[in-house]
This record gives structure tokens, sequence and C-alpha cells, in this order.
């Protein structure tokens, strides 16, 4: 379990857990009672939902994820720019990013529009491979740097996306390798570390 809210102020410091799992594995449901458990106030939720790629469903799905949430948590909708959001929240002691996987397609589509790569490729070059992996590390590291100056614990929701078929895609496949590379990233990092399996969390680290 996550410390005690009155420890961390004490310690004066707070944690980093990752909490992943396949999609409806209940991952965003854990990060939630646990952040409850610790008794954590005020809490900021991190939405990473680019409104650019909304549609029904996920109207549907986010709106189902608001109403299982505590009506005093403050929601911060940020697609790109999530590590000045986070060096802004100040007095916080728990934030939650939902979710990392969306914050990847984020930006390695932004990255892509801006530097003007085809999203139709059959193959990049290793030039091109390098330049988005590196912009993807590079983001991420600001996101850990923001981490490190705060106070407050960080929970970050994120997808297991590599244990079923390979996709058919060729972008498809790239997102999925950005988004293992990512994970093992943040694990490395993390002070925990939860595998959620059929709505049961299995902590790995």
């Amino acid at each position: 379990m996550p410390l005690s809210a009155s420890l961390m102020k004490e310690l004066n410091m707070g944690k980093l857990i990752l909490i992943t799992g396949g999609a409806k594995s209940g991952k965003s449901s854990e990060a939630e009672r646990q952040i409850v458990a610790a008794q954590l106030n005020p809490v900021a939720y991190v939405a990473t939902q680019s409104r650019a790629f909304m549609d029904s469903e996920m109207e549907y799905k986010i709106r189902k994820h608001q109403e299982s949430r505590p009506e005093n948590w403050i929601t911060f909708e940020e697609y790109i720019k999530v590590a000045a959001l986070l060096e802004s929240l100040e007095g916080y002691q728990a934030v939650l990013i939902d979710c990392v996987t969306l914050w990847i397609t984020n930006q390695l589509f932004y990255f892509i529009d801006q530097s003007g790569y085809d999203h139709e490729y059959s193959e990049y070059s290793k030039e091109q491979l390098e330049a988005i992996e590196g912009y993807l590390l590079k983001e991420l590291n600001q996101i850990f740097q923001a981490i490190d100056k705060s106070q407050a614990s960080f929970w970050l929701v994120s997808n297991e996306v590599g244990l079923g078929i390979v996709p058919e895609s060729a972008l498809s496949r790239l997102f999925r390798s950005y988004q293992g590379l990512i994970n093992q990233a943040i694990a490395e990092q993390a002070d925990e570390v939860y595998f959620s399996i059929a709505g049961i969390p299995v902590q790995i680290k």
C-alpha cells in the first residue's frame, strides 16, 4: 500500500506508482482506490485525452470515469504539455495521470505532424525512427523532472499492449514498440508497479 498522507508529510516526500494492464483491466479503478485509501487530499486528475480524437464511445468512457471519481478531485485536461502542467500544480498531495497511452499517442502524432512525416508510411528511415524515439524520451524525461520537483505522490496509468497479436499496420507496430519502451522507462523510475488482470491488481515491484 502507498505511504499514508501523514507519513509522507512528515518525510516531505511523495512516491511514483505505475499501474499497467490491458484494456478494461481495472487500472484506473485501482489507482483511484489507492489514492482514496491513502487519504490524500487535494487530488489532481490529469486527463490526457485529446478532444481532436473524441467520439461518442470515448465520451461515454470519459463520463463513466468522471462518475467513479470523488467529486472533490480537480480535473486538468492536457494532452501535449503535461510536464508544464505538472510544474504548475501546487499544494496537491496526489496527482493521477490517466493515461500514459493516450499521451504517447498524442505526442507521436504531434511530432509526426510537426516534422512533416507521412502518416501512411510503410517504413521510416533509421534517422526518422531515432528522432521520434528521442523526442518521446525527452518529453518523458521532462515529466520525470517535474515529478522530482514535486512533493506530491504520482500515479501513472498505462496500457500493456504487447500481449496480443502483432498489429497489421506499420504505424500500430511502431506505437506498440514505443508504448513498451515508455512503460519500461517509467517502471524503472517507479517506487511501485502494479499489473492489473481482470480487475485484480498484482504488485510486481
